[in-house]
């Protein structure tokens, strides 16, 4: 484990050479990269693969604010800085993928090569189907509710909304564990584009020319707690 920018960070380290850093996404963790390191490490690579904070065996603080764009990439730097890596190749998935968009928007300097996957550009435009694809952001917002379904029924909207794909029973023991539920419900609606996000940078300042506008001054709105709705969650988990 990794102390870093206040928290305790599961990390895999293997083998040495020039650093890639391996950002996973939701619901994953380090695990995710299992086949990839192995093939990294044999080709003169030194892999690093941290779960990010919320995720498998590292701290899930409290409160959706520990989850802004700003504390994954401050967790990024953090670790860098902790093995002494000035710049890295950083290769991200999903929402990992957005924590490697704004390392590379507010620290350039400790990004080498930049590889990308499943989420593009921040400035790209959206289209109706991803949309329909996000329709699970707004209902993360609900706090309790969320979580009481994803949990119900041996965990049937989580396996739906993962069609199968991916290691579904890593998943479930991962989300099973105290705290950890809510944790990635309260970082799942964090998306690139989101002000809320809070990326402080030059780039976000506007200083760099190539990144000035990534930062939209646009947010989802917070998660409802269960005054917000009342007894929605009992008269939903009721039908």
């Amino acid at each position: 484990m990794l102390q870093v920018n206040g928290i305790s960070v599961h990390v895999e380290d293997h083998g040495s050479g020039k650093p890639v850093l391996l950002l996973h996404g939701w619901p994953d963790s380090a695990y995710l990269w299992r086949n990839q390191i192995p093939f990294l490490v044999n080709n003169g690579f030194h892999a690093i693969a941290p779960d990010l904070r919320g995720f498998g065996r590292s701290d899930r603080p409290e409160g959706v604010g520990a989850y802004s764009l700003q504390n994954a990439v401050c967790d990024v730097v953090s670790i860098l800085d902790r093995f002494g890596i000035d710049a890295a190749d950083i290769v991200g998935h999903d929402w990992g993928a957005a924590v490697a968009w704004f390392t590379a928007t507010s620290h350039p300097d400790r990004v080498h090569k930049l590889i990308v996957l499943s989420v593009p550009h921040p400035l790209a435009p959206g289209t109706l189907r991803q949309h329909e694809m996000a329709w699970y952001q707004l209902f993360f917002q609900f706090e309790g509710i969320a979580e009481a379904w994803l949990q119900h029924d041996d965990w049937a909207l989580l396996r739906e909304l993962l069609r199968g794909n991916g290691d579904l029973d890593r998943y479930i023991s991962d989300l099973s564990r105290p705290g950890s539920l809510t944790a990635f419900a309260e970082l799942v609606p964090r998306e690139p584009r989101a002000a809320h996000a809070g990326v402080t940078s030059r780039a976000a300042a506007g200083e760099s020319s190539d990144a000035r506008h990534l930062v939209h001054k646009r947010s989802l709105p917070g998660r409802r707690t269960h005054e917000d709705v009342g007894s929605l969650r009992e008269r939903t988990l009721a039908l």
